[in-house]
Formats: structure tokens, sequence, C-alpha cells
């Protein structure tokens, strides 16, 4: 999939039995504009590179819900340039909030939207990058998540940019969201196992 300032939509459930790729505009010197809206699940037997494109749920705006990208994949995944370049000033640091952001109309960066599961690695390349990710990710390997915040030119600038950012954002946030894979059972893989977390019981109050 390669859209080029353009915007895709994909409503049904999917098969790849090798690679996947989605790839945006990769010229840097071009503002990102391609979008992926999902309501599926993906699987695929391969590797699975996301580059310089925003992955959303898409709108039903007539039955008011949104649907999420569900990609389950066999091969390590790779999400590079998502939200490309943006940062965040003085002003965006105060009225941003991550723990409210379904419910905020904001123009900073675009979510994330999406469960991401590999039997294999996964690799989130954040220099360049704004992870804010409403779903969950999930490697049975190891989960690298490369990122640095402020301005690094040199190995030297690390240690002083890291304290220069006390008290901000990180360029990786993750929104875990329990009901994804509810929402979605009948079309789920079946298992011969099952994994029972408890939670602690909430209980009413009179």
């Amino acid at each position: 999939m390669k859209p080029l300032n353009s915007t895709f939509e994909l409503t049904k459930n999917i098969v790849v039995k090798n690679n996947l790729t989605i790839t945006g505009n990769t010229d840097v010197s071009t503002a990102e504009k391609e979008i992926g809206m999902f309501d599926s699940i993906v699987y695929t037997g391969g590797e699975v590179k996301i580059t310089n494109v925003s992955i959303e749920g898409f709108n039903y705006s007539n039955e008011g819900k949104k649907g999420m990208l569900i990609l389950l994949a066999k091969g390590p995944i790779n999400l590079n340039r998502i939200n490309e370049f943006t940062t965040f000033n003085d002003e965006e640091e105060q009225r941003v909030n991550f723990k409210n952001l379904k419910d905020q109309q904001q123009d900073v960066f675009s979510l994330l939207q999406g469960f991401f599961y590999t039997e294999s690695s996964a690799e989130l390349y954040g220099v360049g990058s704004l992870f804010a990710i409403d779903g969950g990710i999930f490697s049975q390997g190891p989960l690298t998540v490369n990122a640095v915040r402020g301005n690094v030119e040199t190995e030297k600038d690390i240690d002083r940019s890291s304290t220069s950012q006390v008290g901000k954002y990180s360029r990786f946030n993750v929104l875990y969201d329990r009901s994804v894979l509810l929402t979605k059972l009948e079309s789920l893989p079946l298992v011969d196992t099952l994994q029972v977390i408890p939670e602690a019981t909430i209980q009413p109050r009179n």
C-alpha cells in the first residue's frame, strides 16, 4: 500500500501471505498527508513496515463509532516516521493531555489507532517520530524503541538533552485499550490454550 498525499480506507479483514508494507511520501521537505483509515484485522505471514503514514480508525459517522486496525504478524514489525518531525512547543505541552487523548480535538499530532502483535520482534524508530498508540503493542521477541527528544547532534549532547526534557512528554506513549480484541472476537483465530489474568473486583456504590 502506497498512498501519496491521499487517504485510503480498509474495512474488511485481509490475509497477506508474505510481507506487508504501508508507505507514505518519504520526501522530508513535504508535510505528512497520507492517512490509512482501518476497521479490520490484518494477518501477515512476513514482516511489516509502516512508515510516513498516519493510521486511524475508520469513522462510522452515521453510527457514532470508530474502527481500529488489529495487525497480527508472524514476522518483525517496524514502525518509522509516524507524525514525522512533530514536536511540542511550550503551549502545546500544557494543552495536550495523553491520559485523555480520545476526547480531545487537537491538531498537534495523530493517534496511531491500532493493536500491533508479532510473534517475532518489533522496532519503533522514534527519531523524527512521535508515537501515541491508541490500542496496544505486543511482541513475543525484543521490543525496541529508538527515540531521543531534544536537540542532539553528537553523543555529548545526549546527557544534556535528557536533563533539559525533564517533566516534558515522551516521544513514545501507549494508551492500552483492553477492549480492542473483544470487539473482533468473531474474526480472531481459535487457540488451544487460554491465559486468565484476574483483576480486583469493583464493588458498586450504594
